[in-house]
Parts: structure tokens; C-alpha cells; sequence
């Protein structure tokens, strides 16, 4: 792999973690500001994160193949683009705060973990290994979860 691809990898990285980090730190604001912002932040963690591994993966950049699948090669980077810029959107205040957390709860709940099977399951059967299970999507789903349950207003007394 290239240097400066792997280099602009890294700084992609560190710049995913500070929006993530941000968007955490955003939660606990009482302001009605500080919810969107915190929606901003995880827009740009999410597209930090999915959208130079899903490049990478698509332009054949990756070392893992799939072999005996070739509709893999472009289908789980195609589609983790579509979880990231889904879960994206469904943060948007303007979406019902009812609807956005069903096809939040549908997105996390069966189509992360649903990606996250179609990646191994090609993987463990061309090369014979051990399933090598990544929980990172539940920090996501936890951090997309919290920012929008902070959309709802407190009651006034």
C-alpha cells in the first residue's frame, strides 16, 4: 500500500476519533444547540470512518479478497457507504424523532450486524479462519442513540 495513502489513512482516522470524541462530549450540553452539533460531529466521524475503508476495499486496495465471491468486492463497501450516510440523515431534526429511532433501531439492530456477517462470512470460508467478530458498529449505534434521544425537548412544568 502507499505511504501517503496509508499516511492520509491514519490522519483520517484521528480526525474520525475527535469528531466521535466530540460528539460524546456534545450529549451532555442542555441547550437545544448542543444536540445538533453533536449530530454534526458523528456526520463527520461516520463519513471519516466508512468512506476511506469502503474507497480502499472498492479500488482493490485492501489485502483481503473475496475469491469465490466477486459480487462482494463492490457490494460491502457499496453498502457500508449506505449505512454511514443513513445513519447520517435519520439524525437530521427535521425526521420525527418516532420514525428516526424505528429505522434507527432497524438499521443498527439488522443491517449493521447483517454487513458486518456478509464481510466474514466470505472471508471464513476462502481462507479458513477463525471469525474475527468487530463490535466497534455497537459504539456507533450507542453514540447515534444517545445523540438522538437528546432531540426530545424536557418537559416544562
Amino acid at each position: 500500500m502507499d505511504p501517503l495513502f496509508l499516511h492520509r489513512l491514519n490522519i483520517d482516522a484521528c480526525i474520525a476519533a475527535a469528531a466521535f470524541f466530540g460528539a460524546f462530549v456534545s450529549t451532555f450540553g442542555k441547550d437545544r444547540f448542543y444536540p445538533r452539533l453533536a449530530a454534526v460531529f458523528y456526520s463527520i466521524g461516520v463519513v471519516g470512518c466508512f468512506s476511506p475503508l469502503a474507497y480502499l476495499n472498492l479500488f482493490g486496495g485492501e489485502s483481503w479478497t473475496f475469491g469465490r465471491f466477486p459480487v462482494m468486492d463492490w457490494l460491502v463497501p457499496v453498502l457500508s457507504l449506505c449505512f454511514a450516510l443513513i445513519a447520517v440523515v435519520l439524525l437530521w431534526p427535521t425526521i420525527p424523532q418516532k420514525i428516526a429511532v424505528r429505522f434507527g433501531m432497524v438499521l443498527f439492530g439488522v443491517f449493521a450486524p447483517t454487513l458486518i456477517m456478509m464481510r466474514l462470512f466470505p472471508e471464513y470460508l476462502q481462507f479458513h479462519r477463525i471469525f474475527n467478530l468487530d463490535f466497534r458498529w455497537l459504539l456507533y449505534a450507542i453514540l447515534w442513540f444517545r445523540i438522538r434521544e437528546s432531540y426530545v425537548e424536557p418537559e416544562t412544568r
